[in-house]
């Protein structure tokens, strides 16, 4: 997990500086800011496409410059009727990412390394940002996961679910069985429940 992080009264409190994103939008929905240790996002809907323990990626892009980073829901809350909120933190960050999300909370805008070193260094007064920081964010393809179609009634992804875990339980590779149970858990988690299903179905068609 990302290393700007500590927990304080059992939850974890991202310490890192953080980046106010202005409404900053993506397929999950408004993502409220992030740092290089992870992110909140607003989520909308009867169900939040989001659950804890759920990974995903996350790309942010702007002026050609681009940031690709893994992500793992930690908690969800509600904060109405149709609105979610969800906390996230990033995981097994590349240093080149983690640079460039600490210079996006410095700065607010995405760019290369040279723009950057110059506005550090006040070689440059002022810098044109063109176009807003865009978002995306991809959760596994589960139906890819449990080995079937979007169409699949809820027999079908039980008989599916129980047959993969049984043939990854009897594999030797442990780590990678690991891998592959949790995703096939969570696979299932959100496509056995109807409402869950419906919010990754709506997710994904808008992705």
């Amino acid at each position: 997990m990302a290393e700007h992080a500590k927990k304080q009264d059992g939850q974890i409190i991202r310490s890192a500086k953080r980046f106010n994103t202005q409404a900053v939008d993506c397929e999950l929905g408004r993502i409220l800011d992030l740092s290089d240790a992870g992110m909140r996002v607003e989520c909308k809907g009867s169900a939040s496409p989001l659950q804890p323990g759920q990974t995903g990626s996350l790309t942010l892009n702007q002026n050609g410059s681009r940031i690709t980073v893994q992500a793992e829901t930690r908690w969800v809350k509600r904060r109405g009727l149709f609105k979610y909120e969800a906390g996230m933190m990033f995981f097994d960050v590349q240093e080149d990412a983690k640079r460039k999300l600490g210079q996006l909370a410095k700065f607010s805008f995405l760019c290369d390394d040279e723009v950057y070193e110059n506005l550090s260094q006040n070689s440059i007064i002022q810098y044109t940002v063109n176009e807003p920081v865009k978002a995306s964010f991809a959760l596994p393809n589960y139906y890819k996961i449990l080995n079937i179609n979007s169409t699949a009634n809820e027999n079908k992804i039980k008989s599916s679910y129980l047959e993969l875990i049984e043939l990854y339980d009897g594999k030797n590779n442990a780590q990678d069985n690991a891998t592959q149970i949790r995703l096939l858990k969570e696979a299932y988690g959100i496509l056995s429940d109807p409402n869950l299903k419906q919010a990754y179905d709506s997710m994904m068609h808008n992705t």
